[in-house]
């Protein structure tokens, strides 16, 4: 099941938008779709909580680099693909997101 991480050392990059629009267009297909908001501004809660509602999206927040290995196993082990929201800001997460396609 992939993980599609959106992240940029610029915060104001688009990131949240366009994880948003993604995860919106593939739960509304039919697939189910986790999306772990690990941007401290947490603006996707407010984004996606209409969508949620009627497709099978959803949401985990209160993520960060000391528990998002763990949130993106979860993810995976109850959803057709992972999508995840990082911060907006030059840190060492950039490591962490190169371990994720070895995850099982």
């Amino acid at each position: 099941m992939p993980v599609i991480a959106f992240s940029r050392p610029k915060g104001g990059a688009g990131k949240t938008t366009a994880a948003t629009h993604l995860a919106t267009v593939l739960a509304e297909r039919g697939a189910p779709v986790a999306v772990i908001d690990a941007d401290p501004d947490k603006k996707r809660h407010r984004l996606v909580a209409p969508v949620r509602q009627a497709v099978s999206l959803s949401v985990t927040g209160e993520v960060g680099e000391e528990n998002i290995v763990d949130a993106v196993e979860e993810a995976l082990s109850r959803a057709a693909f992972a999508i995840v929201d990082l911060e907006g800001a030059a840190t060492s997460w950039s490591a962490t997101q190169s371990r994720w396609p070895t995850l099982s």
